[in-house]
């Protein structure tokens, strides 16, 4: 399956236009799916960006175990001069499923902005299905 998408963000100081392209298989259990993010900052250039994603899916009600990865260059205008940086991101995720009602979620993410700072965080939720 193929899908592609277009977003037009407006900030104070910038226009940014971007467009995402992806790309996905379903195997007996696996789902694979590369995307790629093309952005444009407007009166500063164009960057791109990278992410895979494979997630396991397991039980009878669809639990799912999960890992993604991204990389790329990001732009931002900072008024004065435009700041380029690479970015790369790791990502665990999943959800799991009691019973037919109630899960958690879960998410474990690394994120690193070049040399500016790296985020880390972890994040665990509970699911009730109406």
């Amino acid at each position: 399956m193929a899908s592609a998408g277009y977003r037009r963000t407006a900030y104070n100081t910038a226009q940014v236009n971007t467009g995402a392209f992806t790309v996905e298989r379903y195997f007996s259990r696996y789902r694979a799916a590369y995307t790629l993010y093309v952005s444009e900052l407007e009166g500063a250039g164009t960057s791109a960006s990278h992410r895979g994603q494979l997630n396991y899916y397991y039980g009878e009600q669809s639990s799912t175990l999960g890992v993604s990865f991204a990389l790329g260059r990001e732009l931002e205008n900072l008024g004065t001069r435009i700041l380029r940086t690479g970015v790369q991101s790791f990502a665990v995720q999943g959800r799991h499923w009691v019973n037919s009602r109630w899960g958690m979620s879960y998410d474990a993410t690394l994120h690193r902005q070049g040399d500016i700072y790296t985020r880390k965080g972890f994040s665990v939720g509970l699911r009730y299905r109406f």
